[in-house]
């Protein structure tokens, strides 16, 4: 309540710059999408790095992908980690 335009003007160019910032991180939380469904999933892309990462098989054979689909997601999460 007691706060002026200039206050008040200054405030909404913070939010927009908070805003841009967080914009420019999306990118880059989308090299999660290691399976490009195009959506970070727990149940698969974070379950793919985990097991790449635990020396597994990428891509859990009871999922039914081939091999040249778990081949494809293991390059992409080694690409995430150089």
């Amino acid at each position: 309540m007691g706060q002026s335009a200039g206050t008040l003007a200054r405030g909404c160019e913070s939010i927009d710059a908070d805003r841009q910032a967080l914009e420019g991180r999306a990118p880059s939380l989308n090299a999660l999408d290691v399976d490009r469904n195009g959506v970070v999933d727990v149940p698969t892309d974070i379950v793919y790095i985990a097991r790449h990462l635990l020396g597994l098989r990428t891509v859990p054979p009871s999922f039914g992908l081939s091999d040249a689909v778990n081949a494809t997601i293991a390059a992409r999460i080694d690409a995430l980690c150089r």
